[in-house]
């Protein structure tokens, strides 16, 4: 049964401000959830990364999602578990309409610049 995802509103903004706050900069080359002083939340984001799979799987208004930005600063964990979760999250996107297609863009963009570094 799909769901439409404006119903999650509430909970998506306070998804978003977990997110929000793992993508904080400790320092200019590293995101709060990999630090040790942060390793609840990175608990807590891993949690939050799941939830929003499952959420978006199973929603069929996926372009009201407004946490792309966010995602996209997490791929450049050095923790590859939550670079996994991100993916993971990401795939679920699979299924785009015409109004998330640029976010989308973006983030193919960033998987071709990884997919690059890897090969260095």
């Amino acid at each position: 049964m799909q769901c439409e995802l404006s119903n999650w509103v509430d909970v998506l903004d306070k998804l978003d401000d977990v997110l929000e706050r793992c993508c904080n900069a400790d320092s200019p080359w590293m995101l709060a959830c990999d630090t040790a002083s942060h390793e609840s939340d990175k608990h807590l984001l891993l949690t939050v990364l799941q939830f929003t799979a499952l959420l978006v799987e199973q929603s069929f208004s996926r372009h009201l999602y407004s946490s792309m930005d966010h995602l996209t600063t997490l791929l450049s964990s050095s923790d590859m578990t939550v670079v996994l979760a991100v993916l993971d999250v990401l795939y679920m996107f699979r299924y785009i309409t015409a109004g998330s297609l640029h976010k989308i863009s973006m983030v193919m963009a960033l998987f071709f610049v990884i997919v690059q570094g890897l090969d260095a």
